[in-house]
């Protein structure tokens, strides 16, 4: 499942072939930015293994092109041709990086919504890895922030159940492992665990 960057704002999550549709609608292009769900770094789609096979590659297409009219067009014809695709690569690429970076800059709103319901349902299903009961998330707070030194650090703290004794603390950084934080009414930490696994991490406290 995937988030994607829809008018500035992150959309989903999506399955593999609910993108596929959207590809083909032409809602979604190469250069759309995606991120995995429970995922921190967006990228482009087309960099992504699981949609790349979405998105032909136009330079490759015309070079194929430019392969068959070569034995009938000319050898002249077909320089012209290579040289001019070339060209138009080496802009292509430059337009989609200059795109990437323009968009780098504008991550603020795309922090996912973590205090939205699909999301609290996934951050409950962490906590209970963690062997903690909770069935509903009551409370949430999202102060995850994002720049371009450091990336996207995911910063949520939430309740479960109305039970406001005990606390927990979601925080991931950049390309991290992300770690839940279980505090008791003072904010002081009882406890911490990996958010994939829910195993006990001795080191945090």
């Amino acid at each position: 499942m995937f988030y994607i960057a829809q008018n500035n704002q992150p959309a989903g999550p999506y399955s593999v072939d609910q993108i596929a549709a959207m590809v083909n609608a032409g809602s979604i292009t190469s250069s759309t930015l995606t991120v995995v769900v429970g995922g921190t770094q967006w990228v482009p789609a087309h960099k992504v293994a699981e949609l790349a096979y979405l998105f032909l590659d136009p330079v490759m297409s015309r070079n194929n092109e430019v392969t068959k009219r070569k034995n009938g067009g000319g050898k002249r014809r077909s320089i012209i041709a290579v040289g001019t695709i070339s060209t138009f690569a080496i802009i292509s690429v430059m337009c989609a990086y200059a795109y990437y970076q323009y968009g780098m800059h504008r991550f603020d709103s795309l922090i996912p919504k973590f205090c939205d319901a699909k999301e609290k349902d996934v951050i409950a299903s962490y906590i209970r890895k963690s062997g903690q009961a909770c069935s509903r998330i009551s409370s949430c707070k999202n102060s995850s922030t994002y720049d371009n030194t450091n990336g996207l650090t995911v910063d949520v703290s939430v309740s479960c159940d109305g039970n406001a004794v005990t606390t927990y603390d979601v925080f991931m950084l950049n390309g991290t492992n992300g770690t839940i934080y279980i505090k008791d009414a003072s904010g002081n930490t009882k406890s911490c665990h990996d958010l994939e696994t829910g195993e006990l991490d001795k080191i945090c406290l």
